[in-house]
């Protein structure tokens, strides 16, 4: 089946369930969310969400097309200390309940909050320094080369749906940490040599870091974006 093909069977699909109760957001009801074969589908509770599921996949059968239970997954995203357990089911079949999952690239997990995947993003910025290192810490290129080559490698793997974060005062530390963690490691500064965060800016021709400041950046050309459209 062509994509074309696939996404106007979805888009058919899913009209079906257009008024069934998910999460109302500025006054708009949202049940499901689509990116190619990646949907989700989403309820305030239990009871809706396995009507949702229902409809989906009996009008997918009128079109050839079935719900993989094995790479289907359920979650409960709450603010509470105990999650509850849902009981949703596949053609009689329960699908599995999890605690976090990796939604288009992203690490989402069932309290809702962007610390482990904020921390992730930190962990798979310094791995990939790290495997670029003799690259990027080569004093024969100019720090001004080996700076622009950071942000192009490694800032962008960081900054991946940073759009999306909600950003508490321990997270801003880890965020301006790793810009300086990158900082020390590409101008070469051991921490043999004792100095500090300043003098190192200093050093590398900087007046205060840059990192944190880009993700606000993002977000608010992200909010306006949003805004201007007039959408959700």
């Amino acid at each position: 089946m062509s994509p074309a093909i696939f996404n106007l069977y979805t888009e058919y699909i899913f009209r079906t369930i257009d008024n069934i109760p998910g999460l109302t957001v500025g006054g708009i009801n949202i049940n499901n969310l689509r990116y190619a074969d990646d949907t989700v589908m989403l309820a305030e509770n239990e009871d809706d969400l396995q009507k949702l599921v229902n409809i989906v996949m009996k009008e997918s059968e009128k079109c050839g097309l079935f719900i993989n239970i094995r790479k289907t997954k359920t979650m409960v995203i709450s603010s509470e200390k105990v999650i509850p357990q849902i009981d949703i089911k596949i053609d009689g079949e329960r699908v599995e309940q999890v605690a976090n999952f990796t939604y288009l690239g992203h690490w989402i997990t069932e309290d809702g909050r962007s610390d482990p995947e904020v921390k992730r993003r930190i962990g798979m910025a310094k791995n990939t320094f790290s495997r670029m290192s003799k690259l990027l810490t080569n004093r024969r290129i100019s720090f001004a080369t080996r700076s622009r080559l950071t942000k192009c490698y490694v800032w962008s793997i960081f900054l991946y749906a940073c759009e999306t974060w909600t950003l508490n005062a321990s997270l801003k530390r880890n965020i301006e940490a790793l810009e300086m963690w990158l900082y020390r490691r590409t101008a070469r500064i051991t921490w043999k040599e004792k100095k500090k965060d300043k003098e190192v800016l200093e050093e590398i021709g900087l007046k205060h870091t840059e990192l944190l400041k880009t993700v606000k950046t993002r977000q608010l050309a992200y909010y306006g974006h949003i805004r201007r459209h007039q959408s959700l």
